[in-house]
């Protein structure tokens, strides 16, 4: 989606932005699941995109937003993103470059690290992969795929941890494969893929 300042929002499945673009204000809300911003460049009014608890702030990147369970996601593809909970101090947030990513959980974000993944989200390519994930940031990744809910009726599974690269637009599949490997098993219904110990 172009934005009318010349950035431009390309948004996840069961993803929602609310966008205000007025006078000195650039300010975008991730209301819901994950998207790719490419901001042009404006020195006079940075562009700030809140999502959950976190807050972004820059000038004209490109880089990554994800709402995950309780946290959120930042990759950046291009330039410098300042990143920490919404109305932090500057010195309580932290800089993000090019190729490093970063999590806000609790209000307070990781030291920035060096990722060598894909220029573009996985996502894009309806890949996800995850390496020693806990099951529930892998859920919110799967539900954007699909109009189905995900529900556990024992939520200690979502701490059950999993790794493989999964195929986003077969949830189904993807949890009855884990299933098997971690003990519990999957019922599809019209509206929801129930998740319950074996």
């Amino acid at each position: 989606m172009a934005l009318a300042d010349g950035s431009s929002v390309l948004l996840n499945g069961a993803s929602a932005i609310k966008v205000q673009l007025d006078g000195d204000v650039r300010h975008v809300t991730l209301n819901a699941g994950e998207a790719l911003f490419d901001v042009a460049h404006d020195a006079d009014r940075p562009f700030t995109v809140e999502a959950g608890a976190g807050e972004v702030t820059v000038l004209g990147t490109r880089f990554d937003l994800a709402l995950n369970d309780d946290q959120v996601e930042l990759e950046v593809s291009r330039g410098l993103v300042r990143f920490g909970a919404v109305g932090a101090d500057e010195d309580e947030a932290v800089l993000v470059r090019q190729a490093q990513r970063s999590t806000l959980q609790g209000g307070t974000p990781t030291m920035p690290v060096a990722y060598a993944g894909p220029s573009e989200p996985e996502w894009r390519s309806g890949w996800v992969e995850v390496t020693d994930m806990p099951l529930a940031q892998l859920l919110p990744r799967l539900e954007r795929w699909t109009t189905k809910t995900i529900e556990l009726k024992d939520p200690a599974l979502l701490e059950q941890r999993v790794a493989g690269r999964f195929m986003l637009s077969e949830p189904g599949a993807v949890l009855s494969g884990l299933g098997a490997m971690y003990d519990f098993r999957v019922r599809e219904t019209d509206s929801a893929f129930v998740i319950e110990r074996i």
